[in-house]
């Protein structure tokens, strides 16, 4: 069983950030990473659930 983690502070990378918006379709968010990684940020609230297992570091839950 993969151990879980949910956060509400953790700023995902970049390349975390545009592997989980190109594996759902929206390319349209991905053509500036810089953009989408600051607009991930800035928000005012921000969840994350991530898994130390699955790949053996903290990545993204699917």
């Amino acid at each position: 069983m993969a151990d879980i983690a949910l956060t509400d502070h953790d700023v995902p990378a970049a390349d975390e950030l545009i592997a989980l918006y190109s594996s759902v379709g929206w390319s349209a968010y991905t053509r500036d990473p810089v953009l989408l990684h600051d607009a991930v940020a800035r928000s005012l609230r921000l969840a994350s659930r991530r898994s130390t297992t699955r790949w053996g570091s903290w990545r993204s839950a699917r």
